[in-house]
């Protein structure tokens, strides 16, 4: 068993403006992610990789979770939360030819990945990649429902927030 953790200064810079750019976020089609091959990302640079990408989608749906949080509390005849969730659709996940949830999860999910020799595994890259994808598509839709609240703030009929935007950040 490994005893590697995750590093955050270990990724390397390029990969890591990788998983921060934009991404298609049609989960459902494979598309090869292929930047992540560069024979320059060693095993344990696409370890941390993934662990990157796991916490920027985290802090990707918190942000959303505050947002909604805020809309619900504060705007609840106004903005309807509930159009955006349906919007997903009941199939929100990773998409196909991923890694298993206990794979990347939590401290264990942390450990399989540090030792778990991914030179040739596709699933790996696949799951980099679909963690992107997703955290665009939360910080696209985040956006949206912020939209929505500012002009309730600024112009919508009502009494004032509850809570200011600023709260939810």
């Amino acid at each position: 068993m490994s005893t590697q953790r995750y590093d955050p200064a270990a990724v390397p810079t390029d990969l890591q403006e990788w998983i921060d750019g934009e991404h298609s976020t049609n989960l459902t089609v494979y598309t090869s992610p292929v930047f992540l091959y560069a024979s320059r990302f060693t095993s344990a640079d696409l370890c941390h990789g993934l662990i990157y990408a796991r916490e920027r989608l985290a802090e990707a749906v918190l942000s959303i979770v505050k947002a909604m949080t805020l809309a619900e509390e504060s705007y609840s005849g106004r903005i309807n939360v509930d159009v955006m969730q349906r919007a997903w659709g009941p199939d929100v996940g990773l998409g196909p030819n991923v890694l298993e949830d206990w794979q990347w999860q939590a401290e264990e999910g942390e450990e399989s990945v540090f030792s778990t020799d991914w030179n040739k595994e596709l699933r790996l890259r696949q799951t980099i990649s679909a963690f992107c994808k997703l955290r665009v598509k939360v910080e696209r839709d985040d956006g949206t429902l912020r939209k929505a609240i500012l002009w309730e703030q600024d112009e919508g009929a009502g009494p004032k927030p509850i809570k200011p935007v600023t709260e939810a950040q």
